[in-house]
């Protein structure tokens, strides 16, 4: 039996947010949106208890993209790696833009659980799967010693597919690493091996940041300047 959460949903839609976070992610459909704050969600989420919990995480697809982010905010509650992967892996096949990857984290897994399940998401085929596995070495990596966080950092860059998705993940990711371990991301962005449109992505991502230093960014700069 389906389980929806339309009641608890549909008195709060805003139409005027909808339409601006329905611009944010063009992949998905636009009438999926309701334009709830996430907020809200949250409070949504917590108020079900376990068997409403287990009934909506087994009732897919959901109507309404917000049914996903509560959905991810339920998948984040996960303290077991292999039922954290079951419950993730039958959610996948209807993830359809990064709005529905970036905030799954899995925040009560263990590093050492993450990343293993971040090197088995990097082989899959699906690219948004690929992406998740990014987002999470991202998440964990950076702040690992340098040899581990180098590791890494090559397995991501290494992860297969040209869509943007990943190229715009790649950058995020080296942008992460310029603020935790500058020196392996600068190496990263001066090898020949990487595609230049990404170099130039992920600098730009770092000019743009605030948790980096000025000097690195005008090191950065020229770097660019060295690309055209």
């Amino acid at each position: 039996m389906q389980f929806s959460l339309e009641d608890k949903l549909l008195p709060l839609q805003d139409s005027r947010r909808a339409t601006f976070n329905a611009r944010l992610a063009p992949t998905i459909p636009s009438d999926r949106f309701l334009g709830i704050r996430t907020p809200d969600l949250k409070v949504i989420a917590k108020s079900l208890d376990a068997e409403q919990k287990e009934a909506f995480l087994t009732s897919l697809p959901h109507a309404y993209v917000e049914e996903d982010i509560i959905h991810i905010q339920l998948l984040n509650e996960y303290k077991n790696i292999d039922k954290a992967r079951r419950a993730l892996l039958a959610f996948l096949p209807f993830i359809q833009s990064w709005y529905q990857t970036d905030g799954l984290t899995f925040p009560r897994l263990s590093t050492d659980e993450l990343l293993e399940l971040a090197q088995s998401f990097l082989d899959r085929p699906e690219s948004y799967a690929r992406r998740l596995g990014m987002i999470w070495i991202m998440k964990r990596a950076p702040k690992l010693d340098s040899i581990t966080a180098n590791t890494w950092l090559e397995k991501a860059l290494a992860a297969a597919g040209d869509e943007r998705e990943i190229q715009l993940a790649k950058a995020w990711l080296l942008c992460e690493f310029m603020i935790w371990k500058p020196g392996l991301a600068m190496t990263a962005l001066s090898s020949k091996e990487l595609d230049p449109t990404l170099i130039r992505t992920a600098i730009g991502k770092c000019v743009d940041s605030r948790r980096i230093d000025e000097p690195t960014k005008q090191t950065l700069r020229q770097l660019r300047r060295q690309l055209s």
